[in-house]
């Protein structure tokens, strides 16, 4: 039960670090260019940079591909 509580904690506080720092975490997943995809990538960390990139030269060859960001893995972001 303390894991699904701190869903509502990890939103608030990256809600907050945004106020402070005008950088925004989204939450605990961040979805890019996922609305179309047939293929989703999923990456935590440094390597979503090169993800991102990866994505965008794949969109360009006309892939449907998106990438799908997880910002935090405890409590994993599962459902709503």
């Amino acid at each position: 039960m303390a894991m699904q509580k701190a869903k509502g904690i990890l939103r608030e506080t990256c809600r907050e670090f945004e106020g402070f720092f005008v950088r925004d975490y989204h939450g605990l997943v961040e979805a890019y260019k996922t609305e179309d995809a047939e293929i989703v990538v999923t990456g935590m960390g440094s390597v979503v940079g090169v993800l991102w990139d990866m994505v965008d030269e794949y969109r360009e060859k006309g892939h449907k591909i998106g990438l799908l960001n997880v910002s935090c893995f405890m409590p994993f972001p599962k459902g709503g």
